[in-house]
């Protein structure tokens, strides 16, 4: 798969290793901004219209991934099940 949403995995990938290392540095500022940038790759992910099955997936798989690192937070998993509810609703 070497796609636009190939890219918006790998920005996903090289941000979220910025915001780890920015919470471990202790940069409140920053790492507000790094989850800003984070939320806007995550939407771009959700929002890419997939055009085959492989890109379907591997969107259901990352949504999947992110309630399981989210299932302390509530309201994280309560989001998350919205926008799986929006795939389902786009690709069935």
């Amino acid at each position: 798969m070497d796609t636009m949403l190939q890219a918006f995995f790998q920005a996903f990938e090289v941000k979220s290793f910025q915001l780890r290392q920015t919470i471990s540095q202790g940069n409140d500022e920053l790492v507000q901004s790094f989850d800003r940038e984070l939320q806007a790759i995550v939407n771009d992910i959700l929002c890419y219209q997939a055009s085959t099955r492989e890109e379907v997936y591997r969107q259901f798989q990352f949504l999947c991934t992110l309630v399981r690192d989210e299932a302390d937070d509530r309201l994280a998993v309560v989001r998350r099940s919205v926008m799986m509810s929006g795939l389902i609703d786009r690709y069935f």
